[in-house]
């Protein structure tokens, strides 16, 4: 499969982009990452995270910068990096090769 020659390191990155991204064609209470994430509050009753925020509704600082620095690694040149720094098949074939010797 063409996709598993893409490091799987990679991959991870892909799939937590495509949850964080931003939809605006779902519908309304749907289109942030932090409407679709859902946990439980203090009795136990499942709400989406955005509606656990404290303050003005928005995702404590930490996490939105946590979140951009991941954005960040998806985008242009600098996703191009991350995929050739993550890229294992050289250690994978001297993993390889020192088994076979």
């Amino acid at each position: 499969m063409a996709s598993y020659a893409v490091p799987w390191k990679y991959r991870i990155l892909e799939s937590t982009l495509d949850v964080i991204r931003h939809y605006p064609e779902f519908p309304e209470g749907t289109r942030n990452w932090d409407d679709r994430v859902y946990h439980p509050d203090h009795n136990g009753v499942i709400h989406p995270i955005s509606q656990l925020w404290h303050g003005d509704g928005r995702a404590p600082v930490f996490a939105r910068y946590v979140l951009g620095v991941v954005r960040l690694l998806g985008r242009g040149p600098l996703s191009s990096g991350v995929r050739l720094a993550w890229n294992d098949r050289q250690g994978h074939h001297t993993t390889l090769s020192n088994q076979e010797a």
